[in-house]
């Protein structure tokens, strides 16, 4: 049988099954549009139906508005209150934006100045308190230079902002803000040491300078050496493909 070439989707679902551990709540809010749908929703639902499988068979997801997740999620739904976010019981959450900058804050208001909007967007919802409580985000937005700029319009969703020596908890923000920001070229993480948007890893058949073109940072956020996104598993695509989305009604291929 000849090898099973993953799609991007498939290793960016992979990804996220692998930053799963046992036993943890993942959130997912919200998603409107064709490929925010994706991103934010059937990715990250692809990857927990993934790691509950594999490694974090007590993993659980809290929401989701699509029955064909649902299908392939069945029990790992939970409902949550409002009381298990302000304890701190979410693991992991998963928000789009407009726009991300380098400190990880998310804009999801307006394009322009907030008064004078040239877009007024659609607005927060939970976003302002994802990034306040939850342990950990992703990030999931498509990868377009509008959406990566170095300074957001209006912050929505706080990252590490240009703190300094200060930390989020110093400034009342008990979740420890972005881990990654997953897009559909690369991944970006935030090394403890800059808290800033740093090139990870790229996915197979993407060049650096692709990154580069759509991407409005102006920090040094690439390094000398950035490596290919790890591949999924033969196993792992064997289950996305005949298992958890045979009719590819979630991940395209």
């Amino acid at each position: 049988m000849s090898e099973l070439k993953p799609t991007k989707w498939e290793i960016m679902a992979a990804i996220i099954s692998h930053e799963i551990k046992d036993g943890e709540v993942m959130f997912l809010g919200m998603s409107t549009g064709v490929i925010t749908t994706l991103l934010h929703t059937y990715v990250p639902g692809v990857g927990l139906a993934l790691a509950r499988r594999a490694h974090a068979p007590n993993c659980t997801i809290t929401s989701t508005d699509s029955p064909d997740m649902e299908r392939i999620l069945g029990d790992n739904m939970k409902v949550i209150s409002d009381a298990n976010v302000y304890l701190g019981e979410i693991d992991i959450g998963l928000s789009s934006c407009a726009q991300v900058d380098k400190y990880g804050n998310q804009n999801i208001v307006c394009i322009g100045d907030y008064h004078k909007p040239s877009v007024r967007l659609v607005g927060p919802i939970f976003q302002t308190t994802h990034l306040a409580y939850f342990k950990r985000e992703i990030i999931a937005v498509d990868h377009e230079a509008r959406n990566f700029v170095d300074k957001v319009d209006f912050i929505s969703g706080v990252g590490h902002q240009d703190l300094g020596p200060k930390s989020r908890e110093s400034i009342g923000l008990p979740g420890t803000g972005p881990c990654m920001i997953l897009t559909d070229l690369c991944v970006f993480n935030f090394p403890p040491e800059t808290r800033t948007a740093t090139l990870k890893w790229i996915y197979p058949g993407v060049t650096v300078d692709e990154v580069r073109k759509n991407t409005g940072f102006v920090h040094d956020y690439i390094p000398e050496r950035v490596p290919e996104a790890p591949l999924p598993t033969q196993e792992e695509i064997r289950l996305i493909r005949e298992e958890l989305d045979p009719d590819a009604a979630l991940l395209p291929r």
